[in-house]
């Protein structure tokens, strides 16, 4: 009777972790799939996250639906979304967040474009439905303050985003950004999907606005998951539910407008978590309007990444074109990359979008 009732326990326990076992593997590839790339017809959403609409030219908004439309997709975005203010802010934190998940539950939505950056998509994080995010992978498109938003997406989600300049600045700027653009139409649209080969992403600069030749700080060669973005969101992560695993990844960061003492404290905090230690790589962007950076002649930001980076002994090179410039360079968050020291500095090594 005893060898009876163990073995029916030893039956009920088998069945219950095999079951647990199937769950956790079926999360994980609903986790990893990735959104298909965008083709003619398709349905894109344009939200507000962070800053308000208000607080920009709305010519350069309405000029950059129209170019989205001139690709061929047909453009949707929230009737409150011009007038829409809290503050700086696109409305109140339970609005926005209502806004991200009506076009992520919207089944004609193929990819989400952020107006712009500014402050408060952080402030959402928490408003959000992951799971119900998680089970509807969609490409996810904006940079700077939206940096909370690619964090997010990765600890929670799994599928991989695109830092990319917003609708206003990118789609809608006067000044043509050629370089970022084309970059961009090759991650995201499927007929241009081979027009620039992901093994030399970032070379050839040639079109680009503002080329400026990248630096090493340490030489190499490294392999990993791309993450990263802006450094003031980066930092302020730290700690949250929603900072990323940091094991193997190849980490980029930039900013705009900071002292750079500020710049010096944020990256001294991520050092301080013991984030650096986990990397394979690291790729320092534009740092652009530094407050106060002739203040102090010896004290500049190649000593600050020196002083703080120079000891680890992966890959660090610095001024590759992502970041606050005219022609910020679009990357795939989430998808495996390759970085170097020599050109070329940073290779794709998968489509990080799956074809429709």
């Amino acid at each position: 009777m005893r060898k009876t009732r163990f073995f029916i326990l030893f039956v009920v326990c088998f069945i219950f972790s095999v079951t647990l076992s199937s769950e956790a593997e079926n999360k994980t590839k609903a986790r990893l799939e990735a959104p298909s790339l965008l083709q003619e017809g398709n349905t894109v959403g344009v939200i507000a996250p962070a800053n308000s609409l208000t607080r920009y030219d709305i010519e350069m908004f309405e000029k950059g639906i129209k170019a989205l439309e001139n690709q061929g997709l047909n453009v949707i975005y929230r009737e409150d979304l011009r007038e829409r203010k809290y503050g700086a802010l696109a409305g109140r934190d339970e609005v926005r967040a209502e806004e991200f998940m009506e076009m992520i539950t919207n089944p004609e939505v193929k990819a989400i474009f952020t107006i712009a950056g500014g402050y408060g998509a952080m402030r959402i994080l928490d408003h959000l439905d992951w799971e119900t995010i998680r089970e509807n992978p969609k490409i996810f498109v904006g940079f700077s303050d939206n940096t909370a938003l690619h964090f997010a997406l990765q600890s929670k989600a799994g599928f991989p985003s695109v830092h990319s300049t917003g609708v206003i600045f990118l789609w809608g700027n006067p000044q043509p950004r050629p370089y970022a653009l084309e970059h961009l139409k090759a991650l995201i649209l499927a007929e241009d999907n081979d027009s620039i080969s992901l093994s030399d992403w970032g070379g050839h600069q040639e079109n680009a606005v503002d080329s400026i030749e990248v630096q090493t700080l340490n030489s190499g060669s490294a392999s990993g998951q791309l993450i990263g973005g802006n450094l003031s969101l980066v930092s302020s992560m730290i700690g949250t539910p929603y900072e990323p695993d940091w094991d193997g990844k190849i980490l980029f960061l930039e900013d705009v407008g900071e002292p750079l003492y500020k710049i010096d404290r944020m990256l001294t905090q991520i050092k301080l978590s013991g984030a650096l230690d986990k990397l394979n790589g690291l790729i320092l962007g534009r740092f652009v309007n530094i407050e106060g950076y002739d203040e102090e002649p010896d004290y500049t930001l190649e000593v600050v990444f020196d002083d703080l980076l120079g000891e680890y002994d992966y890959p660090i090179i610095y001024d590759f074109p992502v970041g606050h410039i005219r022609d910020n360079l679009p990357l795939p968050i989430g998808a495996p990359v390759r970085m170097s020291s020599k050109e070329p500095h940073l290779s794709i090594s998968e489509d990080p979008f799956s074809q429709p």
